[in-house]
């Protein structure tokens, strides 16, 4: 039988957050030069939709798609070239399911919404079913689709992690990628929208 050191504590795991002081300390800098303040990792993720949405009619495109990332399903890169708007959250759970409800009964309505699911293998405490998935995708007005997800294996749906760079690739459009977002444009988008507040997000100036 194989042993194991007693623990000594109850903590959070490593990558939910940092020491103390390092986090104290990247809050001064962030305060010294601008920053945005938030509840929860998941908290911006309706802000920065509504940035790109702002950027991509800027460049002409619709900015009719939404494409929701689960934790480390995602990809920076396809989502520029399908011109689709990115909603990140931290996991497929009910927290996470009610976030991106909130996003679309504030936001003007999408005509694609294409979704991605993290499969971690445990039908666990807290984890959005699938039909609750289905019920968010129908709020599209046109198409709402899963990306690379086999609805009947979820959440033991291991083969996602190897199938929805495919599936994006799939997808119909491509525009070309973009120069970098400056910070003229941020701000200017910023002012321009009342999503931040809506989202519980605090832009604030430097001192």
């Amino acid at each position: 039988m194989l042993g194991f050191p007693a623990p000594d504590g109850c903590s959070p795991e490593a990558e939910w957050g940092p020491q103390g002081t390092l986090a104290a300390a990247v809050e001064r800098l962030a305060r010294a030069i601008a920053w945005c303040a938030s509840p929860s990792p998941r908290a911006p993720s309706p802000l920065i939709a509504e940035v790109y949405r702002w950027w991509y009619r800027g460049r002409g495109l619709d900015a009719d798609r939404l494409l929701v990332d689960s934790f480390i399903l995602m990809d920076p890169w396809w989502t520029l070239r399908l011109g689709a708007v990115p909603f990140w959250m931290k996991f497929d759970t009910e927290v996470s399911a009610a976030a991106l409800e909130r996003y679309l009964d504030a936001c003007e309505p999408y005509d694609e919404i294409r979704l991605m699911l993290f499969a971690h293998g445990v039908d666990s405490i807290g984890l959005a079913p699938i039909e609750r998935w289905r019920g968010l995708l129908a709020r599209a007005r046109a198409h709402g689709r899963f990306v690379g997800v086999d609805e009947k294996a979820y959440p033991a749906d291991f083969a996602t992690f190897a199938r929805y760079h495919s599936a994006l690739r799939a997808l119909r459009g491509r525009f070309p990628l973009p120069p970098p977002l400056g910070s003229d444009q941020l701000e200017t988008s910023l002012a321009q929208s009342d999503v931040a507040a809506r989202a519980g997000v605090t832009i604030r100036d430097a001192d």
